[in-house]
């Protein structure tokens, strides 16, 4: 069980991951918990080294996309056609723009 007295928080990972450890009391299931956690950091790794690929890619596609819109129409339509602001599709396309030549 977690003490509600203790604190879990801490400013580094490994202490709490140490802290938290400490505080729970399990008793069964310790491997089942382990390879839950073992396959949840494996799925956090993997979505975060294809979220760079995928916010390229996206990048890439909205600069198209700002293309076929023209000027002034391009926000509205980040604001209607997709789950984030227009701010964020310039991040995006920014971001875009300076991979590319990196690459190149």
């Amino acid at each position: 069980m977690l003490s509600h007295s203790a604190s879990i928080h801490s400013d580094t990972p490994a202490v709490a991951s140490v802290a938290v450890k400490a505080q729970i009391d399990v008793r069964n299931g310790v491997r089942d918990l382990e390879e839950i956690a073992g396959r949840i950091n494996e799925r956090e790794r993997r979505a975060a080294t294809y979220a760079h690929d995928q916010w390229l890619e996206n990048g890439r596609d909205l600069l198209t996309a700002k293309a076929i819109l023209g000027h002034g129409k391009f926000e509205q339509w980040c604001e209607w056609a997709l789950s984030y602001t227009a701010r964020t599709a310039q991040k995006l396309m920014r971001a875009a723009e300076v991979w590319v030549s990196v690459v190149r």
